[in-house]
Order: C-alpha cells, then structure tokens, then sequence
C-alpha cells in the first residue's frame, strides 16, 4: 500500500508538471487551469465512505505551494497502523450492497470522472482541440499569405535583376564602343 500511496504521489506529479507546462502555451492557459482544479480538488475529495480515513489528505497526501503532491510518511503509517483496509480501499474501493461507486468511488472513480469531463463535448480537451485547430487554421493562412508575398517579392526581383543585367550589357557595349572611339582617335592623332 506504501508503494501504491508513493507512486501515485509521482505519477500525479508528472502528471501536474505536464499540465503546467502545456498551460504556458499561448490561449490554453484558462483550460489547464481548469484541468489542473479538477486535479487539485482530488485531495480533500471524499473517496469511500470510512468515516476518518476518506480522502487522500486523511492518508498523508498534500499539496505544497507549487501544487505538487507530498506524502507525510508518518500520516500514512498512522493511517495503516489504523486501518489498513480502509487505507487500501481508497485506491481498490470495496463494491457491496452499501459501497458503491457513488457512496465510494475510490481514486479510480474520481479520475474517470475527471477524465469523462476534460473529454466532454465542450470539455477542456474538446475545447483545446478546437482552438488548436483553428490556430493551426489561421497559421497556415498566415502561411500562404507570406508564401505569395515571397513568391511575388522574388519575381519583382527577378524582374529587376534582369532589367539591370540588360542595362549592365547596353552599357558595357557602350563602353567598348567609347574604347574603340578612343583607340582610334588616338592613333589618328598619334600618326
């Protein structure tokens, strides 16, 4: 059980690391912000229905200042030394005549429902999609447009290169024209 405890403590933590860093993204801040409250509420939710060890803050589990999961071992001993069976039950959650999934949902069941929102139509995820989508949408047109102004901006190069080639040539045969004038004179009036 202290192995289980310990390694949902790290998963989550991955899990909320993820979260935030996906948040920093431009325009998806508010919807992480969403998912990451759903998260948070998790540990003083009701997870049986024991009347002391219920919540993951009963067993140990807390959020520090950053919202990271920590476990306070010695709770967790307590809680064990306490009653083990309701310590586990949290995470595989007894199904009887009175325990139920909504009298006990265990972490499982609040996960799932957590998971079935974000993925909702209009759900964090769904809404995420969508504005993804439409930002990629928007930065493709954004895309084409420089793509056309380039292909434009190099034709009117091309365009002017190609005139200055043409003046360049008129000019170097009027130069070698000059020259020859001048070659001429020279030996007319050297003679």
């Amino acid at each position: 059980i202290r192995q289980t405890v310990g390694d949902f403590v790290s998963v989550y933590n991955q899990l909320k690391k993820s979260i935030v860093e996906a948040g920093k993204m431009s325009g998806i801040g508010s919807t992480m912000r969403e998912l990451e409250a759903d998260l948070n509420a998790m540990v003083n939710k009701m997870l049986t229905s024991h009347p002391t060890i219920n919540t993951l803050s009963a067993i140990g589990v807390s959020t520090n200042k950053d919202g990271i999961l920590v476990l306070d071992q010695r709770k967790l001993d307590a809680a064990l030394a306490s009653d083990a069976d309701a310590v586990e039950q949290i995470f595989n959650p007894r199904r009887d005549g009175t325990h139920n999934a909504v009298t006990d949902p265990g972490i499982s069941g609040v996960l799932d429902a957590i998971r079935d929102k974000a993925v909702a139509p209009n759900g964090a995820l769904e809404r995420m999609k969508t504005m993804l989508e439409s930002r990629q949408k928007t930065l493709n047109e954004q895309l084409e447009k420089i793509e056309t102004r380039e292909t434009a901006y190099r034709a009117r190069l091309e365009k002017q290169y190609s005139g200055l080639d043409s003046k360049l040539a008129a000019f170097k045969a009027t130069q070698s024209y000059l020259e020859q004038q001048i070659e001429i004179w020279n030996n007319q009036y050297s003679n």
